[in-house]
Parts: C-alpha cells; structure tokens; sequence
C-alpha cells in the first residue's frame, strides 16, 4: 500500500521524495543566492551583486538580457558598474590632509609598507560591495570593522573579501561586533585570551626576521570602565610591553575640543587643564585616556575629527602605538559609507641586504 501511494504522489508531476527548502541560484556564477541579491522583475532570474559588479543597494534590478530584449522595460533605478572607476564615482572620498580629489585618495596606500585601516562602518552586510572597493583600492594588509551587526546565523561567505582571511566577534544584528581582515600570505596567530568583557579581535601578525606584531581591534559602546578593563587586559597579556602594539577602533572617546586635537602640542595636560578644554563629564574620560596612554607607552596618531555631522566634529576612532617611529604616515579619509572617517597608518618595513 505505501509503495501504491508513492507511485501516485510521483504521477502526480513536481513532487520530491525528500524536499528540503527552495532554493535559487545565481545566473552568472551558479551559486546559491539569498534574499540580499539581485532579481530581475522581468524573467525573475536571480544575481549576486558582486556578479555582475553592482553597487545598489536595492533586491530587484532588469537583467541586461531583458533590456536588450526590450528597452522599453529598462525603467527601474538599477545602476550597472562595469569597473571599479564607476564606483569610485558613488563613494565621496576626501582627504583630510593634501589629498583632495577622488582619484588621488589612494595615494596614501602607494607608499611602501604595511598599512594597517580601521572603519566604524554601521552594518557590515549592508556595505560589504563599498568595502570590497576600498580593500581593492587601499590594499591593506589590516582591514578593522566595528559595529559590524552581524551574528552566528550569517555565515562569512555573506562578508568575505577576495584575498583576505576574517576574523569575527559578533554581538547582534542589532549592534556591535567586530571584524577582522588579515590578507592572505600573511601569518598570524589569534589571541583568545585577551578578554571576553571587550568587544576585539587581537592577532600577532608573523614577519620573517622580526618579532611578532600585535594588532588590536577594538570597539567600545560607551562603557564607562572600557579603559579599566583594556588596561587589566593588557595588563594580563603576554609580552605586551615587550613588543610592537597597534590598537585600531572607536574609541568613543572624544579628542577633539575647540577645534583642536586636544593633545596637539604632544605634552602630558593636567587635569585642571583638561578641565578648563574639555567641558562636563567628558574631561574625565579624557584624563583617564591620558593616564591609561602614559601607563602602557601608547601614542595616539590621528589628529583630525573622524565623524562629523551637521551640529559637532568628534575624535573618536584612533590608532595607538608604542612605536610610533616606525609609522611613516596615518590619516583619515572620508569615503562617504558610514558616518566615521576611515582611519589609517602606515608601518615602515626595511629589507635586510
């Protein structure tokens, strides 16, 4: 009798013995797609973005098929990029420093070295196509994401860069989370236990003929004891003072009062001075900055305000270093995908003969 009635479910046409869930795949690549690419309205074929090099952020486009079929259909806001030239026109990058226009913006990254950047980017899922341009353009051999808002269920695919290796520490997609992209040939080892009360990623990257380098991604959602617990963790890590350190990330902690890199004239401030630059509650984060900086030899690089609205200019994302005469050049770029600047540096390497 079963053997009856599967025959008659399997006259039935489109039936499937053991069906799991529908799936669609991609017409250029044959890759399964998900809710986050691209489908023609038209044929309902389905894309990925990075398929056919699309920078919108939209899910339904008319493939070029259906347009050339019939040009009366090209009527919906889909915007093909054919080269990475085209979406250098849609990101508004400006330099901070001599670099002014869109096309010399990069020219930080020509320089030799290792070049180590850092974004608050506000949802990586949402901007991945904008960070895949700017890894394409800059290079780096560090790529530092906070705020990534993403979570277990998403899986890397979702935010791989072609040529780097992730690294990841969610929290929700709702906020939080950090990324880490080291570029592959590189070696590193990751440090699970530098702290799990911190949002970070820490890895040292591996050289030949040099010493470990620590590199250190961080993100701090305004948690009052944010320096307390980096100082104990450093504090309990192995080597920190004994080797070359680079802390990258939003700091949340302001730098930039009366127009001016607060710090500017490199010297050690008193607290009645700070007070008398800084105004309410945040004099205080500033002093325990300053303390925590000269406890552990840390310089701050960047002296410029990395996010900028309409009401006020803010330092808060910064590079710190305990070798700052090894860095020949760090900066920040506007590059227009999130409300934080893109902060950078640049690390000297020499070639023994």
């Amino acid at each position: 009798q079963n053997s009856f009635s599967t025959h008659l479910l399997l006259l039935c046409g489109d039936i499937e013995l053991n069906p799991g869930p529908s799936r669609q795949f991609c017409s250029v690549c044959e890759g399964a797609v998900n809710k986050r690419s691209l489908f023609c309205s038209n044929c309902n074929i389905s894309v990925h973005k990075k398929c056919v090099k699309s920078s919108t952020t939209g899910s339904i486009f008319l493939c070029e098929t259906c347009r050339l079929a019939d040009p009366d259909l090209d009527i919906l806001p889909f915007h093909e990029v054919s080269s990475l030239g085209d979406l250098d026109d849609q990101i508004n990058i400006t330099h901070t420093g001599d670099l002014s226009d869109t096309e010399n913006a990069w020219k930080s990254f020509e320089k030799r070295g290792l070049h180590f950047i850092h974004l608050n980017i506000n949802s990586l899922l949402d901007k991945i196509d904008e960070l895949r341009f700017i890894a394409e353009k800059s290079k780096p051999t560090i790529i530092g994401i906070t705020e990534s808002k993403i979570d277990e269920s998403v899986p890397e695919t979702e935010f791989d860069i072609q040529g780097y290796t992730s690294i990841r520490n969610d929290r929700t997609r709702h906020g939080g989370g950090v990324v880490l992209y080291i570029k592959e040939g590189v070696g590193f080892n990751r440090r699970d236990n530098f702290s799990n009360e911190l949002e970070n990623i820490f890895v040292d990257i591996l050289l030949p003929k040099t010493k470990p380098i620590l590199i250190g991604i961080l993100y701090n959602p305004f948690k009052p004891d944010f320096l307390d617990k980096l100082s104990a963790a450093i504090t309990g890590t192995d080597n920190f003072d004994n080797q070359e350190v680079y802390l990258l990330g939003d700091f949340n902690i302001n730098l930039w009062h009366e127009g001016k890199y607060i710090f500017q004239d490199e010297k050690v401030l008193s607290p009645r001075e700070i007070h008398k630059i800084v105004k309410g509650n945040d004099s205080y984060n500033v002093i325990k900055y300053q303390e925590f900086c000269s406890l552990h030899s840390l310089k701050q690089l960047i002296k410029s305000p990395t996010r900028i609205t309409e009401n006020k200019s803010s330092l808060l994302d910064h590079v710190l270093t305990n070798y700052s005469e090894k860095i020949s050049q760090s900066g920040e770029i506007d590059i227009g995908v999130s409300d934080h600047q893109l902060i950078y540096c640049t690390r000297k390497v020499t070639h023994s003969k």
